[in-house]
């Protein structure tokens, strides 16, 4: 880094966005205001390298103090941060999600799970578990979150179980889950039905089928969703290409679908161009790596270290070290941004762990 981090204090309480109330003395918007700030504002729009430890945000040279507690999964968007964060209470305190503007926090409503953020950052998406009580347990929900006014734009459990079924047991042995966005909708899982996933363009909230039922097979998808952070989400075949049937290892394609990542193997991470499925791995800084974020078509961050994590919490004895860098295709060289410490502890801005597959 060529010039010291800055240190900015991140408001410690959590206010609704759309509340008027001051929080510990500091001021807030009123509605009508904060919304027309989020709309002419957009603070972390540049593609600057982005994580997490601890309690400390990342943001290119900026640093910000977002506890208490530690952060536990990040995405950013030009508006701000989405963040997962456990707050001081011990190994069993519930993970609260939070939006982070850089000057204050919002904590988002209800329990939200398998976060997502729209490709223009503008929406983020998820499944409440923490919806409508029914005989047994709570009904999940489909939840879209506008992040430049503050509002709510979709929430819907059709399709999330029956009045006298047992929720827990039946969320726990189905795939309910946000799939993301594509340009334009909304894409979901739900627990019951012939047809279960399905999709809602973001400007009516109307759902819509997003598969097609077979009977000849399996259910055809209608349409792919991905993000600006990763990509497109896929499994990969053999020559490290996107597999048309999803399967294979785990992976992913550049946001232009130029470049193509292979993450099966953690800390591994071959690229190849999609179209040809020529190599195109850059020469990485260490031996183990993982994928921080693109920063533009053709360069994405990575964290390097000689040796994989250990697999379990050792945020309190971590003595890990490594290099944060940016990396240029086709097979290009990396240049080192800095050196880090505690890296078993650092989050990207991306929704993943560092070592974890996409």
């Amino acid at each position: 880094m060529s010039a010291p981090s800055r240190v900015r204090r991140a408001l410690s309480c959590a206010v609704l966005l759309l509340a008027t109330a001051a929080c510990g003395g500091a001021d807030q918007d009123t509605p009508d205001e904060a919304s027309s700030e989020g709309a002419r504002q957009a603070p972390f729009e540049a593609a600057e390298i982005s994580w997490a430890r601890g309690a400390q945000l990342h943001y290119g040279d900026d640093v910000f103090d977002v506890g208490p507690g530690s952060v536990r999964s990040l995405w950013r968007t030009p508006h701000g941060f989405v963040l997962s964060r456990k707050d001081a209470g011990g190994p069993d305190a519930a993970l609260e999600t939070y939006f982070f503007d850089g000057q204050r926090q919002t904590r988002l409503p209800g329990r939200p799970g398998s976060v997502a953020v729209s490709p223009d950052g503008r929406y983020a998406g998820w499944i409440d578990f923490d919806g409508p009580r029914r005989l047994i347990g709570r009904l999940a929900e489909v939840v879209v979150w506008d992040l430049v006014t503050g509002k709510e734009v979709l929430r819907n459990h059709d399709n999330m179980g029956g009045p006298t079924d047992d929720l827990d047991s039946l969320y726990s042995n189905t795939e309910v889950r946000f799939l993301g966005f594509d340009e334009a909708h909304a894409y979901w899982q739900t627990a019951t039905g012939e047809v279960t996933r399905w999709r809602a363009r973001i400007e009516d909230g109307t759902p819509l089928p997003a598969e097609r039922v077979s009977r000849a097979g399996p259910a055809e998808p209608v349409g792919r969703p991905w993000d600006s952070l990763v990509g497109l989400r896929s499994g990969m075949l053999p020559d490290g290409r996107l597999a048309p049937d999803d399967l294979g290892p785990s992976g992913f394609a550049s946001p232009d679908r130029r470049w193509c990542l292979t993450t099966g193997t953690p800390g591994r991470l071959p690229v190849v161009d999609c179209r040809t499925g020529a190599k195109s791995t850059p020469t990485y800084p260490d031996r183990r790596v993982s994928f921080g974020g693109w920063r533009d078509a053709d360069t994405f961050y990575v964290l390097a270290v000689p040796r994989l994590p250990r697999g379990e919490d050792t945020s309190a004895t971590d003595r890990s070290t490594g290099v944060l860098a940016s990396c240029d295709l086709p097979g290009g060289q990396c240049r080192v941004l800095r050196q880090v410490t505690a890296t078993e502890s650092i989050v990207w801005a991306t929704g993943d762990a560092t070592f974890e597959g996409h």
